[in-house]
């Protein structure tokens, strides 16, 4: 039966009674005064409630039709399943302001881990117990084992998504509060010894002169592979011997190569001195220009014959094919960073310095990620 507002049906007296509370005047004063009738026919009892609200001039839209009210709470129930949710708060609130590595990071925890597992949960029904027990059973391998700090971004994208919930009052606790992780061995990212990076540039000449000058400048600045891409001629000084790292080269979601000019971080943006060495090179690969491509010096400092700047997978690609051709397996583009980083530290360079150089955001993310100590240089500082 349908049910309607201020009216309900007394089956003691098998009539329908109509109850509201209405403002009237009492000794000068308003009071709040209930008002009852009843009616036999509930079409009587809806024109009876009509009445009183037109005579005491009543807000009309409070006759909000009880079924319909129930309607909205049920449909909102059924807003609350996660999957929806958190889609809807990842495309709204995070992607586009993701670069494309990020965002693919996202995507991934996202819709390959995090929905899978519980997209079909209401999110106020989501506890720590749940998503504690959920978090150990992926590190130990199901589906696949993930290292500790793999899950522990995982877990921090949903945190991020629930603190949101709270924000719009959807729950009320966070089930991503104080959990723990399992500790995982840490791959060690590979350090290229001075041999190997000899023979790696060696073949990089013989295959492409502009090879050659961009990998000896990543190994001997410790920029990334988008920031060397992204470096023009007007952002070296020749006669301070500067670079100024600020433009990156970046991959867009169709695998497209574009310009950015934000960098990854604020200390991104950087002067860095460059090595007389890199110098020389950078001059010759001047005059290479000229030489060889009708004297046109283009804009970026490493481009192709087309005169714009290097694609990044293919140069990536192209220096894991040069290591591999030279028997060394399991190294990137990125280990130029890696071992440029080490290397300095290892010297005796200060954190602070290594950290201003390579545009880290923190000495705690160069030291855990990409400083690696070797026994020897554990011995040396013993015996020291």
């Amino acid at each position: 039966m349908i049910k309607h507002k201020y009216i309900t049906y007394r089956e003691d007296r098998e009539a329908y009674q109509i109850k509201l509370t209405v403002p009237v005047q009492q000794d000068g004063k308003v009071i709040r005064k209930p008002i009852t009738r009843q009616a036999k026919d509930l079409d009587d009892a809806i024109q009876i409630r009509d009445d009183l609200i037109n005579l005491y001039r009543l807000d009309k839209s409070l006759l909000i039709d009880v079924q319909c009210v129930k309607k909205i709470v049920k449909q909102k129930t059924q807003d609350k399943k996660l999957d929806k949710l958190m889609a809807k708060w990842y495309e709204t609130y995070k992607s586009p302001f993701l670069g494309f590595k990020t965002r693919n990071n996202y995507d991934t925890a996202i819709y390959d881990r995090i929905i899978p597992a519980f997209g079909n949960l209401d999110v106020d029904t989501l506890t720590r117990d749940i998503v504690q027990k959920w978090i150990i059973a992926v590190q130990q391998g199901s589906p696949k084992k993930l290292s500790q700090e793999t899950a522990r971004a995982i877990i921090c994208k949903l945190h991020s998504f629930y603190d949101y919930l709270i924000d719009i009052n959807i729950v009320s606790k966070n089930p991503c509060q104080r959990i723990i992780f399992l500790k995982t061995e840490k791959k060690i990212k590979h350090t290229i010894s001075p041999k190997e990076k000899f023979k790696i540039l060696m073949a990089a000449k013989q295959l492409n002169y502009v090879y050659y000058v961009l990998f000896f400048f990543l190994f001997y600045s410790g920029v990334r592979r988008g920031e060397a891409l992204g470096l023009r001629w007007s952002d070296i000084d020749f006669t301070r011997k500067n670079v100024h790292i600020e433009n990156t080269i970046q991959m867009d979601a169709k695998g497209k190569s574009y310009v950015k000019p934000s960098p990854k971080n604020d200390g991104s943006i950087r002067d860095i001195p460059i090595t007389d060495a890199i110098i020389l090179d950078l001059q010759q690969l001047k005059s290479h220009y000229m030489h060889y491509h009708d004297g046109i010096i283009s804009e970026y400092v490493f481009r192709n014959k087309n005169k714009v700047y290097l694609d990044p997978n293919n140069i990536s690609q192209t220096f894991k094919r040069i290591c591999r051709n030279l028997g060394l397996n399991n190294i990137s583009i990125h280990c130029t960073r890696h071992t440029m980083a080490t290397t300095m530290i290892n010297r005796g360079v200060p954190i602070s310095v290594v950290q201003a150089i390579g545009g880290w955001t923190s000495p705690k993310i160069l030291l855990s990620n990409y400083v690696h100590v070797s026994n020897k240089d554990i011995r040396n500082a013993l015996i020291k």
